[in-house]
């Protein structure tokens, strides 16, 4: 049951990352941000400083906060009755010595869980995703 006030997730984009400019460039794209407003949102900085950001700080600050907010609701709100995925999400806020899922999820977004997270969102939404799957085990692995 996916709600219709939200695209399905975006199962056909590929996630590749060798360095954080492109991990930044991946997660601006899966989570279809707005580049008006952040680009909006450095110019009032930039403008508030009297000063011209720098290429790794603007990449850095090249966010949109809301069509992040709304997609990882979008996706917890899908998952959070899958066990193997709760199970996922309560491993990963364990590395933070946490119990709370929707951090768990948060975390599974960093850098060295994205790919494998992808992955695992990928199938789930193909209707393929179990325990058995080499994305699940995978991912299962990197937070043991």
């Amino acid at each position: 049951m996916h709600n219709k006030n939200m695209n399905k997730y975006p199962v056909d984009i590929n996630i590749y990352y060798t360095n954080t400019n492109e991990y930044r460039s991946c997660i601006r794209k899966l989570f279809n941000m707005n580049k008006k407003i952040y680009e909006e949102n450095i110019k009032n900085i930039e403008n508030h400083n009297n000063e011209i950001l720098d290429d790794e700080t603007r990449d850095e600050m090249s966010y949109d906060d809301d069509s992040s907010k709304k997609m990882l609701e979008y996706i917890f709100k899908e998952t959070e009755n899958n066990n193997d995925f709760l199970e996922l999400y309560r491993k990963a806020a364990g590395r933070m010595l946490s119990t709370d899922e929707t951090i768990g999820q948060a975390i599974l977004f960093s850098y060295d869980y994205f790919y494998d997270y992808h992955c695992c969102l990928v199938e789930f939404f193909n209707g393929d995703f179990n325990k058995n799957s080499n994305s699940y085990k995978e991912l299962y692995k990197k937070l043991s």
